[in-house]
């Protein structure tokens, strides 16, 4: 059996000297038979790479140029190798800016079997994702190498990522695992795949939820963005829709993920269970939601970063808090005048027509437009929940079919007339300014008292 060795072997693009070359080798062990020497193409049985550094340079041909560019005649190859192994080897994928540093993949095996330069190659590799940290396995093909273009070189396969530890993000936690398969060249992949995370939460509530996701993407080699074009998302019992981006904007040290997300048929607590810290959940319905998700890079938590803009409803409400919901209801019933018939009718008190307009900007919600209806009354809100302190701080009007006077009963009833003119509505009834303030676990409901002799309603 003859045995070869190479130290500092160096394979530049198109012989250029001024740029990273393609591939470099510190060591580079040769095994084959007298019989693969001699025979041609010449068969090599076993290769073995030690510092192993590939270099993906930028630039390349937009996909119609690689459509109508004729194919290059091709010739037999002068080399097959049965198998080429490498441990430790380093991955270096150029982006389009010469000022960003490459992106980096640590390939701690590497596996290529059947090597030639004109055909494809197959490969298994493990390797780690940098964030969040996990460790990838993929097999596939790749090539012919195109030694003109190399990010034209096709590429396919499959790949499971697991034990992805999503507290190396910042702000959420999680271990998430995920399988899929890719095509393409390799300056432009396509990718569809799963992922699971049983476990998914923000550390800033820390409550679990189980997420599931399919997605469909294309990776532009050239950069290291990913565009996804469909993305469905199972929080619990409510189904997420969203498409966007995952991209380098320009100015920023990193990869903003921007996109726009629906959910139709949701469930309300699924979010609020994810968002807040309380044991119980503080409200239950069926959810509507239109929002924009932008999500800037940087150290800070999720959360922190985190920028949401939009809009959404709730049908058939009804508070979580046993102690809340008979507020309610007995607001219900004192809305309609009704102060001595509070039971047997919590049927009727489901909370309805609850929809808003809200912002998240540095960990706070900021709502606008808020408001609901019980029978016998609406409330409208504006005012901020507060993330990280989980505190509620709502101002509003609370306007019942009733007059002050009679929301109640007896001697009560008696002095509140005197105060009816105060509250009355436009249209009847009366008009009460309102606040909910304090922890969103037990929040207090109060009268505002400097909106009341302001004047304002």
């Amino acid at each position: 059996r003859a045995r070869a060795e190479v130290s500092g072997l160096v394979l530049r693009h198109r012989g250029r000297t001024d740029v990273t070359p393609l591939i470099r080798v510190d060591r580079l062990q040769i095994a084959t038979s007298i019989f693969g020497a001699v025979r041609r193409p010449t068969r090599i049985q076993d290769v073995r790479l030690e510092g192993l550094k590939i270099h993906v340079p930028p630039g390349g041909l937009d996909r119609e140029d690689y459509d109508r560019r004729p194919d290059r005649p091709r010739t037999g190859t002068p080399v097959v190798i049965d198998e080429i192994q490498s441990e430790d080897a380093v991955l270096e994928v150029a982006t389009d800016e010469p000022s960003k540093p490459p992106l980096r993949f640590d390939l701690h095996r590497l596996s290529i079997r059947d090597a030639s330069l004109d055909r494809p190659l197959r490969f298994d590799a493990t390797l780690t994702n940098p964030k969040p940290e996990g460790s990838i396995e993929t097999t596939g093909e790749f090539g012919p190498f195109d030694r003109d273009e190399p990010r034209r070189t096709p590429v396919e396969g499959r790949f499971t990522f697991t034990r992805a530890d999503l507290a190396t993000v910042g702000g959420i936690a999680g271990m998430l695992s995920s399988s899929g398969e890719f095509t393409g060249a390799l300056g432009r992949i396509a990718v569809k795949g799963k992922t699971k995370t049983p476990d998914f939460r923000l550390k800033s509530a820390g409550h679990a939820v189980p997420l599931e996701t399919t997605f469909r993407a294309v990776v532009d080699g050239t950069n290291g963005n990913t565009f996804l074009d469909t993305v469905r998302a199972e929080l619990g019992s409510t189904t997420i829709l969203a498409e966007g981006a995952v991209a380098e904007e320009e100015g920023e040290d990193g990869r903003s993920v921007t996109l726009d997300v629906r959910v139709r048929g949701g469930r309300l607590e699924d979010t609020l269970r994810l968002a807040l810290k309380s044991r119980t959940v503080p409200m239950r319905g069926t959810l509507r939601l239109d929002t924009s998700f932008a999500l800037p890079p940087g150290d800070r938590d999720v959360i922190e970063r985190l920028r949401l803009d939009g809009a959404f409803s709730v049908a058939d409400a009804s508070f979580g808090s046993a102690r809340i919901q008979k507020r309610v209801d007995d607001l219900s019933e004192r809305a309609r005048g009704e102060p001595d018939e509070t039971a047997g009718r919590a049927d009727e008190n489901v909370v309805s027509d609850l929809k808003g307009r809200f912002t998240l900007r540095d960990s706070v919600l900021r709502f606008t437009e808020l408001a609901f209806a019980v029978p016998g009354a609406t409330v409208t809100l504006t005012g901020t929940c507060d993330l990280q302190r989980q505190e509620l701080d709502l101002r509003g009007t609370l306007r019942m079919h009733a007059k002050v006077s009679e929301t109640t009963s007896g001697v009560k009833s008696f002095f509140l007339k005197l105060l009816d003119p105060l509250f009355k509505g436009r249209r009847g009834g009366s008009a009460v300014p309102i606040t909910i303030t304090g922890k969103t676990t037990d929040p207090s409901f109060g009268v505002d008292v400097g909106r009341m002799l302001g004047g304002k309603k």
